[in-house]
């Protein structure tokens, strides 16, 4: 995917999935039960356009952090995202109960490749892959508590992943090599030129 690779979009899906999150969890206000509106079409489009935005997110997300699993699992955790989103329009939209299993094996899949993206990154990861983890451990909690929390936990979640694509630089989740490579700073011991 093409647009995976310009840092713009990055930004953009990233404000788009902390902010969708956010408003829609503001002006629905959702229960732990089912209630009218979840079965409004608007509702039911909005949810699932915003479970959208976090399907092309996590790949974004994944293609920036970098790392052969960590691509994988963001892909993963897009999939089901996306699955979700269908999912739901079948659910809600059409009022098919059965869905509902197919919705939680989706969340189950989606909060187990964030919960596995987020534990790479914290323990084989250096540096600024380390703090990368808050970004899917951050949504895997939004998810979980999304009727309590879910909406502002997502917005900050997101904003972060925003601000660090916006300043992002190649090389960041590459391992320091060689002799005399300060890890902190990535430049050879002994100042700027040497």
């Amino acid at each position: 995917m093409a647009f995976l690779d310009s840092r713009s979009a990055w930004v953009g899906v990233n404000l788009l999935t902390g902010i969708s999150f956010f408003v829609y969890w503001v002006v629905v206000r959702p229960t732990a039960e089912a209630s009218p509106t979840q079965t409004q079409w608007p509702y039911v489009l909005w949810f699932s356009g915003m479970l959208l935005t976090l399907a092309f997110a996590m790949p974004a997300f994944g293609r920036m952090a970098g790392g052969k699993w960590v691509v994988r699992l963001a892909l993963v955790a897009g999939a089901t995202a996306a699955w979700n989103s269908a999912v739901n329009v079948i659910e809600d939209g059409l009022g098919q109960d059965w869905a509902f299993v197919l919705f939680a094996l989706g969340s189950g899949g989606l909060l187990i490749s964030l919960v596995a993206l987020g534990s790479i990154l914290a323990l084989k990861g250096h540096a600024w892959r380390r703090a990368l983890a808050l970004i899917p451990l951050g949504t895997g909690g939004a998810v979980l508590a999304f009727v309590k929390i879910g909406g502002p936990l997502m917005l900050v979640t997101w904003l972060a992943a925003a601000v660090v694509a916006a300043r992002w630089r190649e090389g960041w989740t590459e391992q320091p090599t060689g002799p005399g490579v300060d890890p902190v700073s990535r430049l050879p011991q002994g100042g700027r030129g040497a």
